[in-house]
């Protein structure tokens, strides 16, 4: 008797039930994307069982490579062949699948999700740390490296592969050519100045690692104007990351053309005090790559125009916002829980007119069409 009580007592709790409809994951239809999801789970699976079969095949200095070697460089290229063609396939497909779900089917999408894929996502680095957020948010300066820096990591041949695939899929690609863009608008910025003792002000806003200046003074041969440089984050790891890197560039080859400063403070500051720029401008350029995606659009037209009441005369302010066709929004949601406001090409033109009704301003867009900009210029 003590049995069947101790049997009733078990089927009577909720998390015990054995039918379909009342587990987490269960919902009616969507055929396609749990068959995507299914599928793609069985593929990374067997991707898994061969590459750790290759793994003890290869020597430790061929997977885990500091420098490179031709075998090495051999492996990342096979790597970036048919694998990473069907990571993106599956990641764009069940994306697209996703669309137009039901509100309350998408926390059962989500469970989904996660039993059939977390386990072998989460082995990819960037996609660990995003899913954490060590430092409370999931876009860090850190998760930024693997995309320009470091795309090849992990602890395993594996893990390296799904964390090279993922970072070649369309939307860690936006990220890395908005700051090509980003790049290119500060060299014509500098370029566009012409010879000149007066300093020119560039005022970066969540400035993350500041990838797009390092490159800009990597690259540089020189400067006709001195350069100006404020970086402003609240994250004050990524001041420090972004000032182990800029400094010593800058002592070594631009000493008496660049000067770098660094401005630790809240976001929250940063949208309610409208002076906290006011002993460091007026700026020649102002640029925002990741902060709009975080903004309401009350917030995002009243930091608008406090940064373009920043601006000097002919200068000019860059916003950039991802769009809703981002092909890896369900990526991004169902297995990292990172989410994006998002806005279409008309609400971020339209955010840039109210803030600056008088102003010229032309949208800019990266190669995947992603991550568009408005540069605002002031008259």
């Amino acid at each position: 008797m003590l049995q069947v009580r101790d049997l009733h007592r078990f089927s009577a709790e909720p998390k015990n039930t054995v039918k379909v409809a009342d587990h987490s994951w269960s919902f009616e239809g969507m055929d396609r994307y749990k068959a995507l999801v299914a599928d793609f789970g069985l593929y990374l699976e067997d991707s898994e069982r061969k590459f750790d079969d290759l793994e003890r095949r290869l020597s430790f200095n061929v997977v885990h490579a500091e420098s490179q070697s031709a075998a090495h460089e051999a492996l990342v290229n096979w790597v970036g062949g048919d694998f990473t063609r069907e990571v993106y396939h599956y990641i764009e497909s069940i994306d697209a699948a996703s669309r137009g779900a039901p509100a309350d089917y998408v926390p059962r999408m989500q469970a989904y999700t996660q039993r059939h894929l977390e386990e072998f996502f989460l082995k990819a680095p960037w996609m660990h740390r995003a899913k954490f957020k060590p430092f409370g948010y999931p876009g860090d300066y850190e998760v930024m490296r693997f995309f320009y820096e470091r795309p090849f990591e992990g602890v395993s041949l594996f893990a390296k592969a799904l964390n090279y695939a993922t970072i070649r899929c369309r939307t860690p690609q936006a990220v890395c050519r908005r700051k090509d863009m980003v790049k290119r608008e500060l060299k014509q910025l500098i370029e566009s100045r012409g010879e000149s003792d007066q300093p020119l002000p560039i005022l970066s806003v969540a400035s993350g690692p500041a990838q797009e200046l390092f490159e800009l003074f990597s690259e540089a041969e020189g400067f006709e104007v001195p350069v100006d440089v404020v970086l402003f984050d609240q994250d004050k790891s990524a001041l420090t990351y972004a000032y182990s890197r800029l400094k010593p560039i800058v002592e070594k080859r631009f000493s008496k053309q660049v000067r770098l400063r660094y401005l630790h403070d809240s976001i929250k500051r940063l949208l309610r005090d409208r002076q906290i720029f006011s002993e460091l401008g007026p700026f020649d350029g102002i640029f925002s790559c990741g902060l709009y995606d975080y903004l309401a659009p009350t917030t995002a037209v009243v930091l608008t125009k406090s940064l373009f009441a920043r601006l000097a005369p002919a200068g000019r302010l860059y916003v950039g916002n991802m769009v809703p066709e981002n092909s890896a929004r369900w990526a991004m949601e169902h297995l990292l829980d990172w989410h994006l406001i998002y806005r279409t090409r008309p609400e971020l033109m339209a955010i840039g007119r109210r803030a600056a009704p008088d102003a010229t301003i032309r949208l800019l867009e990266e190669e995947t069409g992603i991550n568009p900009f408005i540069e605002i210029l002031r008259g």
